[in-house]
């Protein structure tokens, strides 16, 4: 019986350290922080196409072909190469003409699409002219990015990690609670990147080619990162 006893007693004796751990982890406040930090876009990707209709799929593939050189060279002219240029798999399909219930074979038709990674802001203008002038097929969408991304990154996740601390303190001074160390913190890395996108089309592209004061100007790339994090709460 006396073993029994004991055993009871240190029973009652677990539950009891139990339920007060319990209590204590209770004495917590829980928050998410959020952080944003702007910065102009300096970089820009042009999203472009070659594009050819010939009676012949070898004609149409040799027109693609050359606007592509072509363009090259105008990289080259407005102080970028052509490693500033990926160009995807050319295309090429039958075209038809659908009248009175029968088709026309009007020719085949070749297209490229081509991206132009474009370093300083200040040649996105002179290439866009340029590549008007070469008659390039389509400028179908402008891409704004930055060079300092993992700077802004950092900081929009500081900004986060301080906006945690600062919730928390406010809610253990609302409760006439003193904020504690913190518990855990949960945290998953945003490896998105923000783009801004400006969509442009031939005519819109020519029309600020026939104005030379025209300028492609882009909002500010917006960085958000998030952060929870539990923190203690001791008494006053």
């Amino acid at each position: 019986m006396r073993i029994i006893f004991i055993f009871a007693l240190l029973g009652i004796a677990s539950c009891g350290s139990i339920a007060q751990a319990q209590n204590e982890t209770l004495r917590q406040v829980s928050v998410s922080g959020m952080g944003e930090a702007k910065v102009e876009a300096d970089m820009a990707r042009v999203h472009l196409s070659a594009q050819s209709q010939q009676q012949t799929s070898a004609e149409a593939k040799n027109d693609v072909d050359q606007k592509v050189n072509e363009l090259i060279q105008v990289l080259e002219n407005v102080g970028l190469n052509e490693d500033n240029l990926t160009a995807g798999q050319i295309s090429i399909s039958l075209r038809y003409n659908y009248r009175n219930n029968t088709q026309e074979f009007v020719g085949y038709f070749a297209s490229r699409s081509i991206q132009v990674e474009i370093p300083d802001l200040e040649l996105l203008n002179p290439f866009l002219d340029a590549a008007l002038e070469q008659k390039i097929d389509g400028i179908n969408q402008i891409e704004y990015r930055t060079s300092q991304e993992a700077e802004v990154k950092a900081l929009a996740r500081e900004l986060a990690i301080q906006d945690s601390k600062d919730k928390a303190a406010d809610l253990a001074s609302a409760y006439d609670m003193e904020l504690g160390s913190v518990i855990t913190i949960s945290y998953q890395s945003n490896q998105s990147s923000p783009v801004l996108y400006q969509q442009v089309g031939l005519a819109r592209a020519e029309s600020f080619a026939a104005d030379s004061n025209g300028q492609y100007i882009p909002d500010q790339l917006s960085f958000t990162d998030h952060i929870s994090a539990v923190f203690e709460l001791e008494s006053d």
